[in-house]
């Protein structure tokens, strides 16, 4: 998450079967603030180990991640 409250997909994937279940974890935020796609997403505690499975496997390390010079668009190419 944004704030870094969370450091694994398990522990975001929990928040937002909470938040679907109705329990907000924040006494200062109401009900009403939340968005509706996340208090409407259908995540279940079963299926959270297999969203996270299935999300590593987007993962590879052997991208290549160089900052090319130009690309076809003829845009300005920045990089970190």
């Amino acid at each position: 998450m944004h704030s870094g409250k969370f450091t694994t997909l398990d522990q975001v994937l929990l928040f937002y079967e909470d938040v679907a279940g109705g329990k907000i974890l924040n006494p200062n935020v109401k009900a009403g603030s939340i968005d509706s796609i996340a208090t409407h997403m259908d995540v279940n505690f079963k299926d959270i180990s297999r969203i996270v499975e299935f999300l590593n496997t987007l993962n590879d390390d052997s991208f290549d991640k160089t900052i090319p010079a130009t690309v076809p668009s003829g845009l300005p190419v920045v990089g970190l």
